[in-house]
């Protein structure tokens, strides 16, 4: 049985839990469809999740920062924000346009 997103929890090292955020569900869901595909092939297992996920904040005026980490770092996560720019607005956008082809009938 494999758990992805919102029905896990996963303690950090700083004992918080990791956000529960679709980026996170998806990086997770990458790995545990090679783990599944390693199973059927008879291979080794892959390394699991490392932990790491980036979103882009919309911050109006056709911009946007791109936010991220490593949320298994030791002592605690490790978080980055890049300044707002259009190209990082720019990549939302297009990332958004995926995920309408996800849910489209």
């Amino acid at each position: 049985m494999y758990a992805i997103g919102d029905v896990t929890t996963i303690t950090l090292l700083n004992m918080m839990p990791m956000p529960k955020s679709g980026v996170f569900a998806e990086a997770e869901a990458g790995v545990v469809a090679k783990i599944i595909e390693a199973s059927i092939a008879g291979k080794p297992a892959p390394m699991g999740y490392d932990g790491r996920g980036a979103c882009h904040v919309d911050i109006g005026n056709g911009l946007a920062a791109l936010a991220g980490g490593n949320f298994y770092a030791s002592p605690g996560p490790r978080i980055t924000l890049e300044p707002p720019s259009a190209r990082y607005y720019q990549e939302k956008e297009e990332y958004e346009n995926v995920l309408d082809t996800w849910f489209v009938r």
